[in-house]
């Protein structure tokens, strides 16, 4: 995952991570944000499809009331010139 962040950052593509931890603990959340990634949010304590899913539903409209140019490229359609 790592590796993949840091390649779209080299390739100027802004990529955005929600993070389902298995505890209540934010590790993997702290180990991705050293790769410049844009952290949408860390699910703790539970799976995103159950009991995070509340929480993973207001992430996701979070990020679509995001100005366009503050949201992740990734799924983003683009212009054909």
């Amino acid at each position: 995952m790592r590796y993949l962040i840091r390649d779209a950052a080299q390739r100027g593509i802004k990529v955005g991570v929600v993070i389902n931890e298995f505890g209540v603990a934010d590790i993997d959340g702290s180990i991705l944000t050293e790769t410049g990634a844009d952290m949408l949010g860390a699910l703790a304590g539970g799976c995103a499809c159950c009991s995070s899913q509340d929480e993973m539903i207001w992430t996701m409209i979070d990020l679509g009331r995001r100005p366009r140019e503050e949201q992740p490229d990734v799924g983003k359609e683009k212009k054909r010139e």
